[in-house]
């Protein structure tokens, strides 16, 4: 059986913080064993995790699909979205100015 890693001993491995570590075994990305009270990984654990999160090389695609075009930034309001005057209403009593 390999040697079981502490946190410390990933968050040096990873060059992370104790709250990163926290948030990405929380989000299920890695697997963390937890032996009493105690959390431990495992080093094949930690490798796969790592190959999960390799960057892809500018120009390179993951998919073989091509992209689809994108459409143009459109600024300011859609036409025909300018707000309707108040209503104004009269009540007895009212001073109309």
């Amino acid at each position: 059986m390999e040697k079981l890693l502490t946190k410390a001993e990933v968050c040096e491995m990873l060059q992370i913080s104790r709250a990163t570590l926290d948030r990405i075994v929380a989000s299920g990305e890695l697997v963390a064993l937890r032996v009493g009270a105690q959390v431990r990984f495992e080093k094949n654990t930690l490798l796969l995790y790592l190959g999960r999160c390799r960057e892809v090389k500018p120009g390179a695609s993951r998919s073989t699909a091509p992209e689809a075009p994108k459409e143009p930034a459109r600024r300011g309001r859609p036409k025909g979205s300018r707000k309707a005057p108040p209503e104004q209403h009269y009540f007895p009593g009212m001073k109309v100015v």
